[in-house]
Formats: C-alpha cells, structure tokens, sequence
C-alpha cells in the first residue's frame, strides 16, 4: 500500500508463456517467469507494468522517494527463472515494460550485495516507511538471512549501502 495514497500494489508471476508480452513488448527479453506489477487506484482504476528477469517468485513493498514511488522488489533473475540476486528499487512506470538485469536499463537503482557473503539468493523486501527501515530476507539451501538496512541510505547510495544488522 503507497501511505501517502491509499492505493494498492501486488505483484504475480505469470508462469505459463510469455507470449502475450513478447508480442505487446517486443524489444525487451521475455522469459517464461515474468512478473506484473498491478497498481488499484483507490477509486478502482487499474494499471500495470511489467517486469522480466526479475527472478522467481514474487515479493515487493513500495516507498516514496522525493514525491517519486518505487516498486522494490528481487531482481537479476536468469532466462531459466532462477531466484532473484539483488533487490532492485524500479520507479513506477504504468504501462512499461523493464529488464530487471542490471545494465540492461538505467532507471533500477540495485541495492550491493556485499554484506550477501553466504552468496544466498531468493531476496524478499519489506519496508517499514514509519522507520524508513528496508529488510532483506534471503536463503541459500536451509539457511535464511536478515539484514536491515535504513530506507534512505539503500535508496540513496545503493552500492555502498552497509545493514545496520544482519542476522544469519
């Protein structure tokens, strides 16, 4: 939910062919686990945007940023749908289509990795905008990760951004 509109975000994978998108959206690189962002309007109006390579399964929080709302999801997934490897702040954007990887557009700021030393991968946000806290769970086989990081200092210097406390 955006806390300054009311108005509600959800997010789902589309499993089965993307064939409906790579004909709606042909210049970007469709895989078979895209996923779309659905956006409900507190009068009921809806819109969406799309995303590939975002990696398998489906989670995300939205936050404001300088009157600007971001999705904030798990991204870098593979064209085989494997687990997202990084969290990836994506403005909304109604009606576009984004690649998630990095390098493939400049509009994703991508949360570092460094404090990821267990290498784990299927990254899942929730964000607390009271706190302006952003927490990152991850896992790699058994072993589940925690790390919070405070909002402002992941969004505003991504690559650099250190958690406050990470839990192993």
């Amino acid at each position: 939910v955006d806390d300054a509109t009311g108005d509600c975000y959800f997010i789902q994978e589309k499993t089965t062919s993307a064939t409906s998108l790579k004909t709606k959206f042909p210049s970007v690189n469709w895989t078979t686990a895209a996923h779309i962002v659905t956006r409900v309007a507190m009068g009921g109006d809806e819109t969406q945007m799309y995303l590939s390579h975002n990696g398998h399964g489906s989670n995300m929080a939205v936050t404001n940023f300088n009157g600007k709302l971001y999705v904030v999801t798990g991204v870098e997934g593979t064209d085989g749908g494997t687990a997202a490897r990084k969290i990836g702040f994506i403005p909304w954007s109604p009606g576009k289509a984004i690649d998630t990887r990095e390098g493939y557009n400049s509009v994703i700021k991508y949360l570092n990795n460094s404090w990821n030393s267990a290498g784990a991968g299927y990254k899942y946000p929730a964000i607390d905008n009271d706190n302006r806290l952003l927490c990152v769970a991850s896992r790699k086989g058994s072993n589940y990760y925690y790390a919070i990081f405070d909002l402002d200092d992941a969004f505003n210097n991504p690559s650099t951004a250190k958690p406050i406390k990470i839990w192993k």
